[in-house]
């Protein structure tokens, strides 16, 4: 009876840690993708199937802009950038609208009708705020942090928005942290923080943004103990360093989109291959020797110069 508990608690605990690195390896490498080129064809694939005639529950959430569009004042709600101001394309407020869209619909037809207004909305480019924003206050913060960083209104409005796929993105990236909060070594841990805070800058994901700070968080915390410093440093640099890779060599890389991609990938796996603590000992070692050739040649060339320096 033991021995069946026993077997079955392992089998648990496998099955747990294989589900773990899947949703890990699942993080690691979608995000960087996520933040190349290829989210910008994947969202416009997104809108084209998911286009249908709009609903009331759609027409809800662009009221004001609607009524804007009526009496030729939209530019008061910053035209193309509206869903940032107009107070209805938040996830609290759209629901606000919904519920108030048609006075004799049923709970279950809203919650229907909000999910697809929703999913029409952050399929496309323009993606959904976070959270709504007055106008005249954002304009500006905008304006002082052109004026003083350089940073343009698109660039900001990025940052407060997100997409379909940068919400994949981030709630991938969040399942791995949480599946491996407790399972994971520090280094294991650090790397899939790493590989995420490389592809939040890049792709300006202020979901997933949110995902990263609470997985360095839980790195500090584990790099607390005893000899993790190093373990939580490694990690930090090597899923920086695949991720930043797979990232810029997709840049790089001219035609189609998914050509700079695969070559990312390769690129990227070289480089943690080359990050591994067996790579890093190797090139240690290969180091430490080449300093020691070079060093004794310097100082054999220094005795044989001492002499003549003597005579002068």
């Amino acid at each position: 009876m033991l021995g069946t508990s026993a077997a079955a608690l392992m089998h648990g605990q496998m099955k747990a840690k294989a589900v773990s690195d899947i949703a890990a390896s699942s993080a690691f490498w979608i995000n960087p993708v996520l933040a190349t080129d290829a989210a910008i064809q994947l969202d416009r694939w997104l809108t084209e199937v998911s286009q249908s005639a709009a609903t009331v529950y759609d027409k809800a959430l662009d009221g004001v802009y609607l009524d804007a569009m009526r009496v030729g004042s939209t530019k008061a709600l910053g035209g193309a950038y509206h869903r940032l101001f107009d107070g209805g394309h938040d996830l609290a407020s759209a629901w606000k609208r919904v519920r108030e869209a048609l006075p004799d619909d049923t709970f279950g037809q809203e919650v229907s009708g909000y999910l697809s207004a929703i999913w029409k909305d952050v399929v496309t480019p323009m993606g959904l705020p976070v959270i709504s924003f007055d106008k005249g206050r954002y304009d500006a913060v905008a304006e002082g942090l052109q004026q003083t960083l350089g940073v343009s209104y698109e660039w900001l409005y990025d940052l407060a928005t997100f997409t379909a796929t940068e919400g994949i993105g981030a709630l991938v990236g969040a399942l791995a942290l949480v599946l491996k909060w407790r399972q994971a070594q520090v280094k294991e841990f650090s790397e899939i923080v790493g590989a995420l805070g490389v592809t939040a800058m890049v792709s300006l994901n202020p979901i997933l943004a949110v995902v990263v700070v609470l997985g360095a968080a839980r790195t500090y915390q584990l790099s607390q103990q005893k000899d993790a410093g190093k373990g939580a440093l490694k990690g930090l640099l090597s899923g920086s360093a695949s991720s930043g890779s797979l990232i810029a060599t997709s840049l790089m890389i001219g035609g189609p989109v998914w050509v700079g991609v695969i070559a990312g990938v390769v690129v990227s796996v070289l480089v943690r291959q080359g990050c591994s603590d067996k790579s890093l000992d190797r090139i240690k070692e290969r180091g430490s020797k080449f300093c020691e050739i070079k060093g004794h040649e310097l100082i054999a060339g220094a005795r044989a110069l001492m002499p003549a320096l003597v005579r002068k």
